[in-house]
């Protein structure tokens, strides 16, 4: 505590997610527009004591971040791709 008061310092939580694809307004969230939808969510921590303080190397920072969740849905689209793949060696629930 600081002045008698809480100093927060969070980490960062990047969210990088596909699978929404069909869900384009709210009227789609509340009519089933998902079901049957593959969904794949990950999170991804950065402690602050990582994060730049300097504002250029902040961009940077970002920057960087933003391509690193591009790759990561790249990757998650093409694990769905291969899971729905009926020449798959994995099926749904075991690999």
């Amino acid at each position: 505590m600081r002045g008698g008061a809480f100093v927060l310092d969070p980490d960062l939580v990047f969210r990088v997610y596909t699978g929404f694809g069909s869900a384009s307004h709210f009227a789609t969230l509340i009519n089933g527009g998902w079901i049957g939808a593959d969904i794949r969510i990950r999170f991804r921590r950065i402690a602050r004591r990582y994060v730049p303080t300097d504002a250029a190397e902040q961009r940077n920072f970002l920057f960087t971040q933003w391509d690193r969740m591009q790759e990561t849905v790249t990757k998650m689209r093409e694990e769905m791709t291969r899971w729905r793949s009926p020449s798959s060696t994995e099926t749904r629930g075991t690999t």
